[in-house]
This record gives structure tokens, sequence and C-alpha cells, in this order.
């Protein structure tokens, strides 16, 4: 059997050649074998971006959400649902995410790039709540 980072690297590959279903289908079968919170993570994450780009945004919500309580307090996954929530018209879900992703960011590690995030999900934030 191989190892989840095996599976990811041949669903990265599929990806690459726009074979989303394939992809797909062998990370879902990867998850039902994997006993690592670690492998889950993964697999999760791959399966997320996955449905993303198969353009199935609710499914790929669900995906996050999932990773989010396999690997809490993690601001990435919280603005990818952020940003999942917007794109699915869900503004107060959005807003949930980027006021929680906020804090996170604003704890880790500093620079410029960080700054400027920061700054956009404040500003999206503001916008979706007019």
């Amino acid at each position: 059997m191989s190892s989840a980072q095996d599976i990811v690297s041949q669903a990265d590959a599929l990806n690459a050649q726009g074979k989303y279903q394939d992809a797909y289908d062998k990370l879902q079968q990867a998850y039902g074998w994997a006993f690592t919170n670690q492998d889950k993570v993964l697999l999760t994450s791959r399966l997320a971006s996955t449905k993303y780009d198969m353009g199935d945004f609710k499914a790929a919500l669900k995906y996050y959400q999932h990773l989010d309580t396999l690997q809490p307090h993690n601001a990435g996954t919280l603005v990818d649902i952020g940003d999942l929530a917007v794109q699915t018209g869900d503004k107060a879900a959005a807003v949930k995410a980027y006021s929680e992703a906020i804090p996170l960011m604003q704890a880790g590690p500093k620079g410029p790039t960080t700054a400027a995030n920061i700054q956009n999900l404040q500003q999206e934030v503001a916008e979706l709540q007019k």
C-alpha cells in the first residue's frame, strides 16, 4: 500500500493533467485507509483543493471545514473557508472564518506579506458586513 504522500503526489499529477475526478477518486480511497491524523490532514487538504478545481465549491467548503476540525487554529484553512463561503454566497460564514483567521495571523510570524494579508482580510470583513 502506498503512503499518503505517494497518493497525494499521484493525485497532484492527475490534477496537473486536468483529470480532477480521477485525482479525487484516488484521494477519497486513500482517506479510507488513512490511520494517522497527519495523513488525514494531508489527504483532506488535497480533497478540498481538488473539489475546488472541479468547481464544486460547496463540497470543497465541507472538506475545508472538516480539515479545520482535524487541524484547528490554522489561519490558512480559515482563509480558505472564508474564500469558499464568499464563492457560495454565505457572507456570515465568510465573516466568521476571516474574523477567526485574523488574530491567528497576527500572532504568527511577522512580515510585509502577513501585514498586507491581515489588512486585506480586515477590509474584506468590513465589506461583507455592509
